[in-house]
């Protein structure tokens, strides 16, 4: 990129402490150019103050989240204490990119991770909360999952083929008699 561009991007995220990205339209490619263009910036020591990233409301999939989790691998923005993705499509393979950076201690200082509406069913739960267990992310709270398939669903109803189910009545209740 020309000298000109890339000084513009460091003087926009230097002494940043909030990078709002939130309801931009962004898809997988656009998140993994702008993982590129942060990539650069935390070499250029322009995120230090960085403590906020808000990526909520985009089109963000799995392979997006894919290229966050590279950028924190290498080491950018490690300070994050929130990340706001909610209401991207990151599915149950998007929660589980997730959850093995948590895991991993790539965000040491993260304590918010909204991400309802974000398409992650009850498979990847167990997962997900492996992250939050206190040791790689001490601060990190559960994150508020409204809005996804897990969330939702209503609780299972006992089939009457279950173990230890009741059986159906043989007979229908007798119905009520008519008062005077």
């Amino acid at each position: 990129a020309p000298r000109r561009y890339t000084a513009e991007l460091e003087n926009a995220l230097r002494g940043a402490s909030s990078l709002r990205y939130g309801g931009l339209g962004w898809d997988c490619d656009a998140a993994e150019h702008a993982c590129k263009a942060l990539l650069y910036a935390h070499f250029a020591g322009c995120l230090d103050s960085a403590r906020v990233l808000w990526l909520d409301d985009n089109t963000i999939c799995w392979n997006g989240v894919g290229s966050l989790a590279e950028m924190f691998k290498q080491g950018a923005l490690a300070d994050l204490e929130a990340l706001h993705l909610s209401g991207n499509p990151l599915s149950n393979a998007g929660a589980a990119t997730l959850a093995a950076s948590l895991a991993g201690g790539m965000l040491p200082r993260l304590s918010e991770l909204p991400l309802a509406g974000c398409q992650i069913r009850d498979s990847r739960v167990a997962q997900l909360a492996a992250a939050f267990d206190g040791r790689a992310t001490p601060g990190l709270r559960s994150p508020p999952l409204s809005s996804n398939p897990l969330v939702n669903a209503p609780p299972p109803l006992a089939s009457p083929l279950s173990p230890g189910a009741p059986s159906p009545p043989s007979t229908p209740p007798p119905l009520p008699t008519p008062g005077p």
